[in-house]
């Protein structure tokens, strides 16, 4: 019997089982937290910025009390150790949260490595300041109109803590029972939205590692599913809509997973501020008695129009002769798109242009007379077409295949004589592209189409094309001035040709700039 229990005091030891109920549910509320002043070795530099990103980032947050320990960190700096070794001691981390009252620590640090800065942080829990998770991002200061550029650092603390809460498998915990009636603390700052239903559990088992001293492994059972009935600032109503045998919901037990009630592309938006309910990131826009969201948010499409300006060429050869022609061409273009749903889209483009135009006997170099003149070009294109996105919010990355007609005129005065005429290419098409912004408000953008079913049509070639060709590129990117307008520019090419019987051929190519102002509603 001793050598048994011998044997178990051993195996829980270095396995570091532990197994929960409401004790252990209440043990990692984790309701409080506070944030040591972060070490940089560059005569802290950083501290005050970290500092302040931490405070704005709690203060909208509704998981957590943040507590201020900057009283503390005012006798650690004191100490005859250096800092980092200070903060680096679990006793001296022990007694700081002790006497904080918090549930929870956050370790920053902050290492200069050459032109970069690598920015570690850890979150320690109290007592024994066990590792919850970890996370570490490069800055690099490229914003010399403030010390270190505090907006963008900013953000990039905000994304880093976001991504260690998410390593924990569990959103956030019940705070009271009434009846049928739950309020969590899960408020407007987080992905849940009126109608959505929670996904309550109860935590059973969590290993931590003998070596690393990081709590891993966390293991959970399902008590109950919850819909939300209101969103408030810090906290969030539901009803109780399902619940597992023998099982009651309990104060302290979490939230596992957060199902949308509806589409969650369409984030509500509040003056600049967006919810991204993949991430919980930056959100506003709930009305503060329904918790229905407020305000603006593109639903609909969107409506674009701008300048296109470039260079047009043409060819044309037979057994005789070959000419090439072209002329600068100024124009417009108008597009839209209208959403069917969340993956589906319509979408017309409408373009015209104005070109001069001169040609030369490519044999001889010489102009030929009596084409130098003007000409028009003109695109009409419809299609539908099926969105992918790599990630949950609307403005995130995503890419797109459609289908649809197209066709491309180009009109000039018919000449027997000197070949010109006017041809219109027009067919089927598939078309795919993507969208991958890189910033808070800049992307890129791309699309390529190209044709399927292909026919020509021209004034003085009339014999059968053996072959068309057909396709067009946009290469370029975009400006997001708010959710609603938005700047996209870049190198716009389209190309169509015909090679006909008896050896004649035709081709048409414009390299142009497009430049567009967009309008989503």
């Amino acid at each position: 019997m001793r050598r048994l229990g011998l044997t178990l005091f051993i195996y829980l030891s270095f396995s570091g089982i532990v197994f929960g109920d409401y004790d252990f549910d209440r043990k990692y509320a984790l309701e409080t937290i506070g944030a040591l002043r972060a070490y940089d070795n560059i005569d802290d530099v950083f501290g005050d910025y970290i500092k302040d990103a931490y405070a704005r980032f709690f203060e909208r947050n509704s998981r957590f009390v943040y507590v201020s320990i900057d009283e503390l960190d005012e006798v650690l700096k004191k100490s005859n150790l250096a800092y980092e070794k200070v903060i680096s001691n679990n006793s001296v981390l022990e007694q700081v949260a002790r006497s904080a009252r918090i549930e929870s620590l956050i370790r920053t640090k902050v290492i200069k490595e050459g032109p970069k800065y690598r920015v570690l942080i850890d979150w320690l829990h109290a007592p024994n300041m066990d590792s919850l998770g970890s996370v570490s991002f490069y800055y690099y200061h490229v914003d010399h109109q403030t010390a270190i550029g505090e907006k963008r650092l900013q953000e990039e603390v905000s994304n880093a803590l976001n991504e260690l809460f998410d390593q924990l498998p569990f959103k956030g915990h019940v705070t009271g029972i009434d009846g049928n009636a739950v309020t969590l603390n899960l408020g407007r700052d987080t992905a849940v939205r009126k109608d959505d239903t929670l996904v309550i559990g109860s935590l059973v088992q969590v290993r931590k590692h003998p070596l690393l001293g990081k709590l891993v492994d966390w293991k959970s059972k399902y008590v109950a599913r919850v819909k939300v009935t209101a969103v408030e600032e810090k906290i969030c109503f539901g009803e109780i809509v399902e619940i597992a045998d023998n099982s009651s919901i309990e104060k302290y037990q979490k939230v596992i997973e957060i199902i949308p009630a509806k589409d969650p592309l369409f984030a509500p938006v509040v003056g600049d501020e967006a919810i991204d309910p993949s991430s919980g990131k930056t959100i506003s826009g709930y009305d503060d008695d329904s918790g229905e969201a407020k305000g603006w948010q593109p639903r609909y499409g969107w409506v674009g129009g701008g300048i296109w300006i470039g260079a047009l060429d043409r060819q044309y050869s037979d057994t005789a002769v070959n000419y090439d022609g072209g002329g600068l061409l100024f124009g417009s273009k108008l597009e839209g798109q209208a959403w069917l749903n969340k993956k589906l889209f319509l979408e017309l483009q409408l373009g015209a242009g104005f070109n001069s135009f001169s040609q030369e006997d490519v044999k001889t170099g010489y102009s030929v007379s009596g084409t130098t003149g003007s000409g028009t070009a003109t695109v009409f294109e419809l299609g539908m077409g099926y969105y992918y996105h790599l990630d949950q919010s609307f403005f995130g990355p995503k890419g797109w295949v459609k289908l649809g007609y197209h066709s491309r005129h180009y009109s000039l005065a018919r000449d027997t004589s000197t070949y010109t005429s006017a041809t219109t290419y027009s067919g089927m098409f598939i078309g795919v592209g993507g969208d991958l912004p890189f910033q808070e408000k800049w992307g890129a953008y791309f699309t390529f189409d190209f044709g399927l079913f292909k026919g020509v049509d021209d004034d003085i070639v009339t014999s059968g094309a053996a072959s068309v060709t057909d396709f067009s590129v946009f290469l370029g990117g975009y400006y997001r001035f708010s959710e609603k307008v938005m700047i996209r520019s870049g190198l716009d090419v389209q190309a169509n040709g015909a090679d006909f019987d008896g050896g004649k051929g035709l081709t048409h190519k414009i390299i142009g700039l497009t430049g567009k102002l967009l309008y989503f509603f």
